[in-house]
């Protein structure tokens, strides 16, 4: 493997790569790294499903009844038990605390790194298997659900798992041990969070060898015993709940897990509704898939066709390119005809998206003509551009929203001219998506200024949750009283439920605020300060305001003044753009 001459000492490094053993190892520790830090911080990567998980494992540990969760007393049904094990587990070996909680899928994530890369160099070659690992450890998506204590990156990584054992199988279909482990890691998937974990594997190799003209393939998968297989692992569990429940767990997970999500009932022709779920649905996830895959989304508009068209023309690599291809639009099909329209379902997508996109940028440039490099020549720029905006939104933090020095903006200008040398000196393939991962990696490296800054609410709840906590009794109420403001965003901090006062209705919302502070025991309420000038009229007189602090807005407009604001360097005129004032309101008991 070949490295750009500017830095040969990188050649000596770079044979270690050659070591399978050493790669794998490096990039789980790379990921453990990446992901892992700031755990027990809630930042910009919070997810609101979160605190069900927390709270409901928490539950079990204090309880020791580890089969049947519970949320706040009340039975929890939803998803299946495996991740609540993981996370007890996990509370058992580090204590009942959020870096627990979240510990399991950066272990996960960390995986899921890993055995990409082993599908990549089994595909392609080690190249191309660094380079996918890289970049899906830097897709936002993915990120994100490397350090949330919800199950999706748990799900994620057993239906890796299951294509990984699937190309095993593929190459050696006379090895049982591949089917079996396959379906073994589709029911650990399923255990985590439902029916996508068996479908979308089972479905893809059935595809695969349809494709590739082997239908022998399908007679040796022995699907008959591998369902036997799965059955044995899931039934016990959900028929100990049913037996447990009855008809309320039955009519829940029959109902509102499966059907309501897989299918749309109403008068309409079944075709015409079936054909339009798919069109608004693959709208929906066309759209989040450029979102929140970006940046890398910008080159999946030519690398995704770029493979189709390889994968017809090229013998070399149609298995692969076949495996792959398939992979990503039975997952995209498949959610996009399904009832549910729920935009991190395409965290399944990934890795087959890092191991084409990976494909594309070291094969784009191989080719001697013209059209290969002036394509190679477009995607440095457009790399270099992305680099530039980049560099502007962090001098942007840590001058305007930080209030640092000027300085900083000398010092990104100087990262910036170091990496566009870097990209355009180079000839070799894999430093191009080398340094927009990198690079990546060093925007993720700035997310926890963003609290710092209160771009994420929870720098400000924490300092209100604190103040709340200094004088709390036992039967006080804790409600927010905005609709701006989440409740699940401010459970995090309590152990008992945080009410929500306010909807998007002024009425009721005046309804509910009023009937909250009526009641006879202490009530702490947070909220806008305009919803409290707002809405102060209706309210009952002697209420104590405790804390202002600011929040990031919800809706943010910019205009001409913004503009304006910001050549002038005028930081408190940008700072009001982006913040507004919150305040802890507190009524007495029987006040």
């Amino acid at each position: 493997m070949k490295l750009v001459t500017v830095f040969p000492f990188f050649k000596v490094a770079l044979s270690f790569f050659e070591n399978r053993r050493f790669v794998l190892v490096l990039l789980f520790l790379a990921g453990f790294f990446i992901f892992s830090r700031d755990l027990s911080t809630h930042g910009i990567e919070y997810r609101d499903d979160e605190i069900f998980y927390y709270q409901s494992t928490q539950e079990m540990v204090q309880s020791d009844h580890v089969l049947s969760p519970t949320y706040f007393g009340e039975n929890r049904f939803q998803k299946p038990i495996l991740f609540y094990w993981l996370i007890f587990l996990s509370y058992k070996i580090f204590g009942i605390n959020w870096f627990a909680a979240r510990f399991v899928s950066v272990i996960f994530a960390a995986l899921t790194i890993c055995f990409t890369w082993l599908i990549g160099e089994k595909l392609f070659d080690k190249k191309s298997a660094t380079i996918g690992s890289l970049i899906l450890m830097t897709i936002p998506l993915f990120f994100r659900h490397a350090k949330d204590a919800v199950p999706d990156m748990t799900l994620n990584f057993f239906i890796v798992l299951a294509f990984y054992f699937a190309l095993k199988f593929i190459e050696r279909p006379e090895i049982r041990m591949y089917r079996y482990a396959f379906f073994v890691s589709c029911a650990l998937g399923f255990m985590t969070k439902g029916f996508a974990a068996l479908i979308l594997p089972v479905v893809s190799l059935i595809v695969y060898a349809v494709a590739v003209r082997k239908p022998a393939l399908l007679k040796a998968a022995n699907f008959p015993l591998g369902l036997m297989i799965f059955a044995v692992l899931v039934l016990p569990w959900f028929l100990y709940m049913a037996w447990l429940h009855g008809d309320m767990y039955m009519n829940y997970i029959l109902k509102t897990e499966t059907y309501d999500r897989l299918i749309f009932t109403n008068e309409n022709n079944i075709f015409l509704r079936v054909t339009s779920t798919f069109i608004h649905n693959f709208a929906f996830y066309a759209v989040n898939l450029f979102s929140y895959f970006a940046p890398w989304s910008l080159f999946a508009v030519a690398a995704i066709p770029f493979a189709v068209v390889r994968m017809v023309k090229e013998k070399k690599n149609k298995g692969p390119l076949i495996f792959l291809v398939t992979w990503f639009f039975v997952v995209f099909f498949f959610f996009s005809l399904i009832a549910a329209r729920i935009n991190h379902l395409i965290l399944v997508l990934t890795t087959p998206f890092a191991l084409i996109l990976s494909y594309f940028f070291i094969t784009l440039p191989a080719g001697a003509s013209s059209l290969g490099k002036i394509s190679s020549d477009f995607v440095k720029f457009i790399i270099a551009s992305l680099v530039f905006l980049g560099l502007s939104g962090l001098s942007f933090l840590r001058i305007f929203l930080l209030e640092e020095t000027a300085l900083w903006l000398a010092v990104f200008v100087a990262i910036f001219f170091l990496l566009r040398h870097f990209l355009f000196r180079s000839r070799e393939p894999a430093v191009v998506p080398g340094v927009m991962a990198f690079f990546i990696l060093f925007v993720f490296f700035h997310i926890p200024l963003l609290s710092k800054a209160r771009l994420v609410p929870f720098a400000t709840h924490q300092a209100f949750a604190e103040m709340i906590q200094r004088d709390l009794k036992e039967d006080d109420i804790i409600a927010v009283g905005s609709n701006d403001i989440h409740e699940k965003e401010f459970q995090v901090y309590f152990t008992r439920r945080v009410e929500k006062a306010a909807t998007n209705l002024e009425e009721a919302t005046k309804a509910e605020l009023r009937n909250l502070f009526l009641r006879k025991e202490a009530v702490y309420c947070l909220m806008t300060q305009k919803d409290y000038q707002y809405f102060s009229k209706s309210l009952p007189d002697r209420l104590l305001v405790l804390r202002e602090d600011f929040m990031v807005r919800k809706r943010i407009y910019p205009d001409r003044a913004l503009f304006f604001a910001l050549l002038k360097l005028d930081r408190n005129a940008v700072k009001n753009y982006f913040m507004e004032k919150v305040i802890l309101i507190k009524k007495n008991k029987n006040a």
